[in-house]
């Protein structure tokens, strides 16, 4: 995917994140054209996965992320083998431009991106999973952990950005 295209488009999370569902998915398939009502955080583990959205071809690769905001068309290009983990959730959000400086404050991330390699991001969203369901679980502490790796992941690529 080409910087620029990413450039296009950038949003800031506003207020608590509420998680809908965390999972893992693992397999070859086609994404199904459709538009959700809520967010997507997508966290690729291996492989590659296909989308069109916003007009434009995207592939996320192994250890790229993906942040898909709710009412937005988007399809699969073509069957893809990939594992990823996922969340849905509910928060506020508007697209923004790039940031120019680092704001910690805030969410704020591209529609896709590097997964920073020195974050847990992956054993996160594994525990985040693995303890999904009660009696472990809760609303609160699923979205404690989503939200844990926006704000981390949100960090690394704006501190990246102003770096360059």
């Amino acid at each position: 995917m080409d910087i620029k295209q990413t450039d296009l488009y950038w949003f800031q999370l506003n207020e608590e994140i509420r998680v809908e569902d965390v999972d893992k998915f693992s397999g070859n398939n086609m994404h199904p054209d459709r538009m959700m009502t809520q967010w997507v955080l997508v966290l690729m583990i291996s492989g590659e996965r296909s989308f069109r959205v916003y007009g434009e071809n995207y592939v996320v690769h192994s250890g790229e992320f993906f942040l898909l905001p709710p009412y937005v068309q988007h399809c699969g290009l073509q069957y893809d083998n990939h594992a990823a983990y996922f969340a849905h959730f509910q928060a506020t959000g508007i697209q923004v431009p790039p940031p120019v400086k680092v704001d910690t404050n805030h969410i704020l991330l591209p529609l896709h991106g590097q997964i920073p390699l020195e974050l847990p991001c992956f054993d996160l969203m594994e525990y985040a999973i693995q303890h999904r369901t009660l009696p472990f679980s809760s609303k609160n502490f699923l979205s404690s952990q989503i939200q844990a790796i926006l704000y981390q992941i949100s960090f690394a690529v704006q501190k990246k950005r102003a770096l360059v």
